[in-house]
């Protein structure tokens, strides 16, 4: 242990690992759309509220997990025009450990 990363009695260094569940992709949210028009209108908020089409595309593909806070902003998009559950919503739930 190096003295500089014990300060006050803490390691600074240190970060609890602590398990969340997070998503890939949303893709099934939209197979089950049965309205063009709520598909349309989903798909344009998500994309200006993920910044660019191409983040859009990355996320409902599944190439990144989502954020707790992007899963919950996609959630509630979802929620206005239709009833489902995060599972319904998401295409995978996955038990992980965030270290931020």
């Amino acid at each position: 242990m190096l003295p500089a990363a014990w300060a006050d009695g803490k390691y600074s260094c240190f970060v609890r690992a602590e398990k969340v569940v997070l998503a890939k992709g949303f893709d099934k949210g939209f197979s089950s759309l049965t309205s063009r028009d709520a598909r349309y209108n989903i798909r344009v908020i998500l994309s200006e509220q993920l910044g660019s089409k191409g983040t859009y595309d990355r996320l409902k593909k599944g190439e990144r997990m989502l954020t707790r806070d992007e899963m919950q902003m996609i959630a509630t998009v979802f929620r206005q025009y239709t009833d489902f559950a995060d599972a319904d919503i998401f295409d995978e739930l996955v038990q992980t450990y965030d270290f931020t």
